[in-house]
């Protein structure tokens, strides 16, 4: 098996990092979302339970109220009562008269149906002291020890409240009982009361609808507690040392609340008849025990589904990488010398539909591009080489010593000075001057100041030539003279004028060379008094401008047209080059360029061929 390569083993390491990061962000994600699942389903469970435990005990407390109610309203037991309370020893008469005893627990037994597991007694207790009671132990508490028990519901006998229900409640009969869960209604005439009925629940009330609400669901441990009328937390089932992690001041708690600690989930309920709160608390370590379990069967999945995705990282990224192998092994073997060989011709003879992945088909055809573009490239230099070769032989061929031609004129010039006739010699002297711009140097470009010194040397030819006829003004500042610019820029303009623009009948020729500097640039104007462009001329012109690309040949064309070629080779396409119509009628040419564009670019200064 081959040995993988570092890209290989790079790209099998990030791929298999992407793939654990994803295997762990999502048993992350799937263990907080089970967590949460799990814990909302214990919360619902229990929740439930607390609700159903709470009703059982408001039903439990309306029951023994309604049968209050009954009792309080039997016109028997408030006739009897209302007598004992104005009877000036109550006490006395109730033992002297038994069949009172007896018709009131009679009464009281026809008329109530309390749960026998959790009624402890009923008593109906006059404000003197006396009482008349049925159910367990019936003491024989003297008048005046009931009025000093009764101190503890002196306000209840005076305010509007029509029911008094208390948690925990002393036994008003048998004080060293355990507390009760004690319901007192007042039985009244015009108005006022004068005996109280009440109920007791006993102690064992509240475990006792705890052990019937909560059946079936002993697995896991729970404590029970009811906010009393004491405004105390009660145990009723459970630890009574977990009482401190309750709220200690819940009266500002909502109807339901839910709280969840490290170690234990909480739920408090408000009732609807007591207004008590009942708390339910429950460890979490059953529910830590059952995500623990899931967690690991879920880690061992997710190592499984890692170690295979791994391998098939391994082989998909080996399969993949193997075209690049062969072509990068390819194009080490190439280079300049064997572009033309048999190793190229052996990859381009590897088609693209002979490799299986798209994108690698995709780069092996680009490379086969390149490739042929590069023989392409390579055979048009060979060509564009041989062939400025050959026009250099036939360069030097046609070469002629040019100190021969510039002593000869020199000897025609001062010829004709001896005959008396200076303008041979500044004929000849210009033409030298001319003959030495063109011939000494063979770069494409040369100084404004050069140029404009070529240019008057021509016109004092052409002004000799025609007798005077032509006048010419140049007008450049000093600043533009260091510009590069194109070599014979302005003499064939100047050329233009005198092959197309001026007329025989015209009494002078004039040609003006203005040049103006401005802080975004500099600007060339050519202007004659001649006859100016014809329209066929300028579309001729427009469309020619308009087709000269960055690349064209500068030695291509005649005259202006060579000028506009030569300007869009050195300048490029940022070259401003306009003609139009001067105010003589003649022709008037622009040529300008911004500041930040106007240099002569690099490949300018080169030497020609």
């Amino acid at each position: 098996m081959r040995k993988p390569s570092s890209f290989h083993r790079r790209l099998f390491l990030l791929y298999s990092s992407l793939l654990l990061a994803v295997v762990t962000s999502s048993f992350l994600v799937f263990y907080q979302h089970a967590s949460r699942q799990q814990e909302k389903l214990y919360a619902n469970s229990f929740e439930r339970e607390l609700n159903a435990y709470v009703g059982r005990v408001d039903n439990a407390i309306a029951n023994a109220d309604r049968q209050l109610v009954q009792i309080k309203s039997s016109q028997t037991i408030a006739s009897l009562f209302l007598a004992l309370s104005l009877h000036e020893n109550a006490y006395e008469a109730i033992k002297s008269n038994p069949e009172w005893i007896a018709t009131v627990r009679e009464t009281i037994d026809l008329i109530h149906g309390l749960d026998p597991q959790v009624f402890q007694r009923v008593t109906v207790i006059s404000r003197s002291g006396a009482y008349i009671g049925t159910g367990i132990n019936a003491p024989d508490v003297p008048p005046e020890v009931m009025r000093e028990r009764l101190v503890s519901l002196q306000s209840y006998w005076f305010d509007d409240s029509f029911r008094l229900v208390r948690y925990p409640a002393v036994d008003l009969l048998e004080p060293q009982r355990p507390p009760v869960v004690s319901l007192i209604r007042k039985i009244t005439y015009s108005g006022l009361a004068h005996s109280i009925v009440e109920i007791q629940l006993s102690d064992e009330f509240f475990a006792k609808m705890a052990a019937l609400a909560l059946q079936g669901n002993d697995r896991i441990s729970r404590s029970l507690y009811v906010y009393g009328s004491d405004d105390r937390w009660h145990p009723v089932q459970g630890d009574s040392a977990d009482v401190s992690k309750l709220p200690q001041q819940p009266a500002d708690l909502p109807d339901s609340y839910f709280a969840k600690s490290r170690d234990a989930l909480q739920f408090i309920q408000r009732s609807g008849n007591t207004g008590w709160l009942y708390a339910m608390t429950m460890t979490t370590s059953p529910l830590n025990r059952s995500l623990r379990g899931l967690s690991i069967t879920v880690f061992a999945l997710g190592l499984l589904v890692s170690a295979a995705g791994m391998t098939l990282i391994y082989l998909l990224t080996r399969r993949t990488l193997l075209p690049l192998h062969r072509l990068r092994k390819a194009m080490a073997q190439l280079d300049l010398a064997s572009i033309e060989s048999s190793v190229t011709d052996s990859l381009l003879r590897l088609r693209p539909n002979q490799l299986q992945i798209g994108e690698i088909r995709d780069l092996h055809a680009s490379f086969r591009d390149m490739l042929l573009r590069l023989q392409q490239s390579k055979r048009e230099a060979s060509s564009a080489r041989e062939a400025e070769l050959r026009a250099r032989l036939i360069a030097l061929q046609k070469q002629v010593d040019p100190h021969f031609l510039y002593n000869t004129l020199s000897i025609i010039g001062m010829l004709g000075f001896d005959q008396g006739d200076e303008h041979i010699l500044e004929l000849c002297q210009s033409l030298i001057n001319m003959f030495k711009y063109v011939t000494y140097g063979d770069s494409y470009t040369s100084t404004l100041a050069e140029e404009l010194d070529h240019l008057r040397d021509y016109l004092r030819i052409m002004r000799i030539r025609y007798g005077g006829k032509l006048e010419y003004e140049i007008q450049v500042p000093e600043d533009m003279l260091a510009l590069k610019v194109p070599k014979l820029l302005l003499q064939p303009l100047a050329e233009n004028a005198f092959k197309h623009g001026f007329t025989e009948w015209q009494e002078r020729w004039i040609i003006a060379i203005r040049g103006e500097r401005a802080p975004e640039g500099w600007r060339l104007e050519i202007e004659d008094n001649g006859r100016g462009f014809s329209a066929e001329a300028r579309e001729r012109l427009e469309a020619y401008w308009a087709s000269l690309g960055p690349g064209v040949s500068p030695e291509a064309n005649r005259g202006l047209t060579n000028t506009m070629a030569r300007l869009r080779f050195l300048f490029g396409p940022d070259v401003r080059f306009s003609y139009a119509e001067s105010f003589s009628g003649g022709a008037l040419l622009r040529i300008g360029m911004t500041e930040s564009k106007g240099e002569i670019p690099a490949y300018a200064d080169r030497t020609g061929g």
